[in-house]
Parts: structure tokens; C-alpha cells; sequence
């Protein structure tokens, strides 16, 4: 097991047994007085809690003590959690503790339990040049994805053998640029982009729209669902953009379209579990 990248094998503990929990649930549905049907909220999740229990050895029992110390003196704050038994990892924050000293003199069991999350590391979702797309979240918690938008045009330096045709959808419609010198495609106005199945409302799960305007060919839209920070090419962006809650993924598949296609979309995600 490591902690941060540390091998706890450095304090001569080993992993001994993990015990499984699921993310918190709360809930705020009333029934008023004189009603005939209750209000029905949706849950909220908390934290994922979970215990792992440590073998801590040592050369007599202060050694012992002294290995204790070091393992816990390693999980004062956040801290990324890598099991032995799994690919997934625990980004996670020390609850309480408790030893047993089953054998002063051999060994020590230290118990640690955590508040936190679960995830697995996954190649981020890239697709070019399409108005929808599906991705499978293999996670079983809704899971926020850092979104990435860049249009193309003229100035990014397509080659022409690729820009051919373009879809594009307005309040007039849905329609084809079909231009084989490119010129048509090249410098159409990608003014505003919009983007659905990534963004629901928190109370009703109901799917929201991302909008992003004052759009540049060339220049990459970073939406990170984690922070909440939104960047142009590395400059705030927040002010052209409408979002009501931050991109995310459900378990299973996701239905992502986009009103036009002339342009890469890239996904980088971890799945959650529950």
C-alpha cells in the first residue's frame, strides 16, 4: 500500500484487510402539514468512508511505536491512498485511528479510517468533428470531467483534405457547409457554442445547457468540473459563459451533442464509485 507514492514497506507495515463503505446520503424532502403529497428532494452524497487496517512490525516494542508514527505522521492532511489489492485509488483525509497491540513485542494493528473518495485513473476522451458522441463512465458515483473545447478554422492550420464539410446548427436549423476549398468552413463565425448532456440541474437532474460565446479558432475552452475554473488559452473566460452546474458524468453511458461539429472535444475524467 502507499500513501502519496509511499511504500508503507519503508515502516515495515503491510496492508491486512480494507474495509468497504459507500458515500453518505442526505436528503431534505418534507411533508407540510395540510398537504396531500410530500416535497420530494434528491439526495446529496458525502463523503465515501472506508477503514484499512495496517500489520505495523518492528525490532522490539518502541521500534514498533516509532513505525506507527511515521505512517501516521504521513496522513495529517489530504492524501492519495493506493491499495494493494486494486487499480483504484483513495484521495482521502484521516478520520480517527486505533491500535491494537496484538503482540507488543512483534507486531501492532493500526486501524485508520477515512473520509474521501474513490476513483481510477483513466486516458482522457477525445473526439473531432462530430455533433454527438456518447462516452461509458465504467464508474458507479456521477463524476466530474475538466471539459475541453477547441475550434478549428482557417487559422489552426487544418489541412484542406479535412475540411470538406462542416454541420451547423442555429435557430434556423440544422445545415451543411459543403466547400471543398475550405473557404466556406474556414471563415465561418463559430461565435457560440453549445453543448448538452454534460450539466444537469442538482435538484431535479434535469439536463442544462453549456453555452460559450466570443469563441476563437485555435483557442482551447477549459471548463474544470473539479474547481470550477474557466480558461481561454489560459485566461479567465468565466463572463462568456453560461453554465448552472458544473460538467459531470453519469454512471453508464452519456449522451454529449454539441451545435456544430467543427471542432475537437476533448473529456478528461475519472470514474467515481459509490
Amino acid at each position: 500500500m502507499k500513501i502519496d507514492g509511499w511504500d508503507i514497506s519503508n515502516a515495515k507495515a503491510r496492508q491486512a484487510r480494507y474495509i468497504d463503505g459507500h458515500h453518505s446520503l442526505s436528503n431534505e424532502s418534507v411533508w407540510n402539514t395540510g398537504s396531500n403529497r410530500p416535497i420530494f428532494q434528491r439526495n446529496q452524497m458525502g463523503f465515501k468512508t472506508f477503514t484499512l487496517e495496517l500489520w505495523v512490525k518492528g525490532n522490539g516494542y518502541q521500534e514498533i511505536v516509532d513505525h506507527r508514527g511515521i505512517i501516521l505522521s504521513r496522513l495529517i492532511g489530504e492524501v492519495v491512498l493506493e491499495p494493494d489489492w486494486t487499480e483504484h485509488k483513495f484521495r482521502a483525509v484521516l478520520d480517527k485511528y486505533s491500535v491494537e497491540e496484538s503482540s507488543k513485542q512483534r507486531f501492532h494493528v493500526l486501524s485508520l479510517e477515512f473520509n474521501g473518495y474513490e476513483y481510477l485513473e483513466t486516458e482522457p476522451f477525445t473526439i473531432e468533428v462530430s455533433t454527438d458522441f456518447t462516452i461509458e463512465n465504467v464508474g458507479t458515483a456521477p463524476t466530474p470531467v475538466t471539459l475541453e473545447v477547441t475550434p478549428k478554422g482557417g487559422p489552426v492550420g487544418i489541412p484542406e483534405d479535412q475540411m470538406v464539410a462542416a454541420i451547423i446548427c442555429d435557430s434556423d436549423g440544422a445545415y451543411i457547409i459543403d466547400d471543398a476549398d475550405s473557404a466556406a468552413i474556414a471563415s465561418h463565425d463559430y461565435d457560440t457554442l453549445v453543448i448538452t448532456g454534460l450539466s444537469r440541474d442538482p435538484r431535479t437532474g434535469e439536463a442544462l445547457e453549456i453555452e460559450i460565446r466570443n469563441t476563437t479558432p485555435g483557442k482551447k475552452i477549459v471548463i474544470d468540473g473539479e474547481t470550477g475554473k474557466i480558461t481561454e488559452d489560459g485566461q479567465v473566460k468565466i463572463e462568456d459563459v453560461d453554465i448552472w452546474a458544473l460538467p459531470e458524468l453519469l454512471p453508464g453511458e452519456n449522451e454529449i451533442t454539441t451545435n456544430n461539429n467543427w471542432l475537437e472535444v476533448v473529456v478528461r475524467y475519472n470514474p467515481r464509485f459509490m
